[in-house]
């Protein structure tokens, strides 16, 4: 089913940078082998992993390929259709394996404000909204938040932590003039830079989410 490719997209892309340690942003089908077992255990299709090998004359391929080969020889082995329920645990499953390999620069990061907790929350949050796009610069696929959902969930998180008065357009407004869009990282700094900071101040406590 095309359908949960689709919303996993982007943790499945996040999985897929950390391990794309190759010039030109790609990834060894050795360590690509290893996440598309995991998927298929998930999936439950054996041997998911066993078409990689013979999928182009490379040793390595990059994300739009990879995606490809997900599509193709994987997620089209699903049924047309799942039951919501059974859809959505598909996919936190998915997501879960995607988070465990990509999350250490997110939390092995200086002096952090968020729990482990929260930040994978966020990056669901991100890659939930974010979109995959082509990055010229780099000719290569980046996912991304544009500045306008940013904006939406910087108030959201001021809202729930009951310090929406906090909120200054204008500051944002100028971080935006120079940061149109946002990866996963830069939201994070932000979020912990400008806004979770003073809260901590206000509240003298550790934030976490529950």
């Amino acid at each position: 089913m095309f359908m949960v490719l689709d919303r996993v997209e982007s943790a499945v892309w996040h999985a897929f940078d950390f391990l794309a340690l190759e010039p030109g942003g790609q990834a060894r089908k050795s360590k690509l082998k290893v996440l598309t077992a995991s998927f298929g255990h998930i999936l439950d299709i054996p041997g998911s992993e066993s078409g990689i090998d013979d999928y182009r004359s490379t040793d390595t391929l990059t994300f739009e390929q990879y995606r490809f080969y997900l599509k193709n020889e994987v997620f089209a082995s699903l049924p047309d259709k799942l039951e919501l329920e059974a859809q959505i645990l598909v996919e936190e499953k998915l997501e879960n394996v995607c988070w465990l390999i990509c999350k250490q620069p997110y939390t092995e990061r200086g002096n952090p404000l968020f729990s482990e907790k929260c930040v994978k929350q966020l990056w669901r949050i991100f890659c939930m909204l974010a979109e995959l796009t082509h990055d010229e610069d780099t000719n290569s696929l980046q996912v991304i938040m544009a500045a306008r959902e940013v904006e939406l969930v910087c108030q959201q998180f001021l809202n729930c932590l009951g310090n929406s008065e906090s909120w200054e357009p204008e500051t944002f407004d100028e971080i935006v003039s120079v940061m149109p869009v946002f990866k996963f990282s830069i939201f994070l700094a932000l979020l912990e830079s400008k806004y979770a900071k003073e809260l901590i101040f206000i509240f003298n406590l550790r934030i976490t989410c529950g």
